[in-house]
């Protein structure tokens, strides 16, 4: 029985961790819970629909070879400028999914990004 559970602790703990992954391999992880590592190239702030703040990674858009999206009735939940993590390493993890055949991740919660 002792085996048993520490098997499921093992797994219990392997589920909550993502796969760190860089913005060039993020295409191929689409649907996968995972970690991108990399540079912030720059951030963009929509005016339109649910103006969401965009940061591009590897590139500006329509170049970017990775994008995380946050909404703006996330944004208060912030408690820095988004724009500030232009030129920064950043790691953020949750969902790929391809928008338009690009690699894009949607965060709604600060603690999806650590800043490196």
């Amino acid at each position: 029985m002792k085996k048993i559970i520490t098997i499921l602790a093992t797994l219990f703990v392997m589920a909550g961790h993502a796969q760190t992954i860089t913005p060039e391999q993020a295409k191929n992880n689409a649907d996968k819970k995972v970690t991108v590592c990399g540079k912030v190239f720059n951030v963009y702030t929509s005016t339109k629909g649910q103006a969401p703040t965009f940061l591009h990674f590897g590139g500006a858009f329509p170049n970017s070879l990775f994008s995380v999206v946050v909404y703006k009735n996330d944004l208060p939940k912030f408690k820095y400028p988004l724009a500030g993590l232009a030129n920064k390493n950043v790691c953020v993890t949750g969902y790929i999914k391809l928008y338009k055949g690009k690699p894009e991740m949607t965060v709604n919660s600060p603690s999806q990004i650590v800043v490196k």
